[in-house]
């Protein structure tokens, strides 16, 4: 087995890239064939980058990781257009490219999808945005869970959430938002980074 075809190698780099990124760090070490194969659009817009999402620190701009996050940006990964979009946002404010930009991966992700709905809010967008919000909670099997998914988001490090009070409105117990004051308890966190 001295030789494997290009289409089965290429195969099975976007197959382990699917398992997660770090994985195809051999492949990149291994020579400029291999390289070239790891940072071809197919696989940087399949690759799994996760990891990106639960450990904030690799996704800052002084991170070793971050060349490599661009590349995925580049070739329309969903999880790197998420971490990168909300990076901007946060950082730099909201504008409508940014916003189109976490738009596109909310297709693909309900992380995203729950920050694309609050940043719509934020941005002035109350209607889109709720109903953004709306679809979300529609998509969770039930409310508990997207409570949980939506304080997941703010605890994956890449930006800050300034505290709100609980509602009061129906409720004086966990879960401390209902379904009637999620959109705004949720906003009114994100506003504090806007």
């Amino acid at each position: 087995m001295n030789y494997i075809p290009i289409p089965l190698l290429r195969d099975i780099i976007q197959k382990v890239g699917k398992q997660g990124f770090r994985y195809l760090g051999p492949f990149v070490a291994a020579g400029p064939v291999f390289k070239e194969m790891v940072f071809s659009e197919a696989v940087l817009r399949e690759v799994d980058l996760d990891e990106f999402l639960f450990n904030g620190d690799i996704a800052s701009v002084f991170s070793i990781y971050r060349p490599f996050l661009l590349r995925c940006l580049a070739s329309k990964n969903p999880i790197a257009q998420f971490v990168e979009s909300v990076r901007l946002l946060t950082l730099l404010g909201p504008s409508q490219e940014r916003l189109d930009l976490l738009g596109d991966a909310a297709c693909y992700s309900i992380y995203a999808r729950y920050a694309y709905g609050l940043f719509l809010i934020c941005c002035g967008g109350v209607e889109e945005g709720e109903e953004v919000l709306a679809h979300f909670v529609d998509k969770i099997s039930n409310f508990h869970r997207a409570v949980m998914i939506a304080e997941q988001v703010e605890t994956f490090g890449f930006y800050y959430f300034k505290s709100v009070p609980p509602c009061r409105l129906r409720h004086a117990t966990a879960p401390y938002c209902c379904e009637h004051c999620f959109a705004y308890t949720y906003a009114s966190r994100m506003r504090g980074m806007c």
